[in-house]
């Protein structure tokens, strides 16, 4: 997850969106607690930033990040109807993982 958060400007994204530097930061506390297994704090951050770069990823590569109205008012902007869990199943973040 985190290379392919690195590695989130291939698809015109800015990693910084899905907590990067956070989740550098948090990955030697974590190692060390692995290695102890008494550091429940350490395990949590990094399950929570996990999981909020992964949706929130997923949700940008679904959708993107520009709002339709404002690129073009006029545009009447229609939700793309294609399922999360299947795009973040089959998208380009999986076949990094």
């Amino acid at each position: 997850m985190i290379v392919a958060v690195r590695e989130a400007d291939r698809d015109g994204l800015r990693p910084e969106d899905y907590h990067l530097t956070a989740l550098q930061s948090a990955l030697p506390a974590f190692r060390t607690s692995n290695r102890s297994g008494r550091d429940v704090e350490a395990w949590v951050t990094l399950a929570l930033l996990l999981t909020d770069g992964f949706l929130a990823y997923g949700a940008d590569l679904l959708d993107g990040r520009a709002e339709p109205q404002v690129l073009d008012p006029d545009q009447n902007g229609v939700p793309h109807s294609r399922d999360l869990t299947h795009a973040l199943e089959s998208g380009p973040i999986t076949a990094r993982l």
